[in-house]
């Protein structure tokens, strides 16, 4: 069984933004593989859509709490998951603004590099194993911009094209993630 978390902020507010990048991402891979549209299960706050690939139960959930506050919701989806199948993958996906806007980089047992929503999952599960697509967003940051207000602001027209090509490249490493494990997925995307 794998589940793939995007990270975001729900609300239209932040659609269209870098930070919202794990929500376009999971979005993207559910679109390409056929997945059913995402519903909200309240028990665990987050959205989900589940099916198969490659004989394994996938899952995608995007939790519906702030970024800063994922953990919480990703503790009782993994939980529930656990329960029903112990050899559960957890596949989260973010923004990095380490990286340039359209490229990747696949990671496994990292520390969450001041990513607060990685920091959340991490202080929630009590660990950090599990596997993290970190999806580049570092467009020249505008010195009136700080971080905070970085990641919060909208994607602009010219920068579609390598945010494509980004979300292209995630649902290709997820993809293969499942099919053929995080070692060919990493020889593969972290270029």
């Amino acid at each position: 069984m794998f589940i793939v978390i995007g990270l975001g902020n729900p609300g239209p507010q932040y659609e269209n933004t870098p930070h919202n990048v794990g929500f376009l991402a999971v979005d993207a891979f559910g679109k390409e593989n056929n997945f059913p549209d995402f519903r909200l299960i309240k028990k665990y706050n987050t959205a989900t859509s589940q099916s198969e690939m490659a004989g394994q139960k996938v899952i995608l959930a995007k939790p519906q709490t702030f970024m800063n506050e994922s953990g919480d919701a990703v503790k009782k989806l993994m939980a529930k998951s656990r329960l029903e199948d112990t050899n559960t993958n957890l596949i989260v996906v973010h923004d990095d603004v380490v990286f340039p806007l359209g490229q990747i980089k696949i990671v496994k047992k990292r520390g969450a590099n001041h990513h607060k929503g990685i920091e959340s999952i991490m202080s929630a599960l009590g660990h950090r194993d599990f596997i993290r697509i970190r999806i580049g967003t570092n467009k020249e940051l505008k010195k009136s911009l700080d971080l905070k207000d970085f990641v919060l602001s909208k994607f602009a027209l010219q920068d579609k094209i390598e945010l494509t090509a980004s979300l292209q490249k995630t649902t290709k490493a997820i993809e293969t993630i499942i099919t053929d494990g995080i070692d060919k997925a990493m020889t593969k995307f972290n270029k």
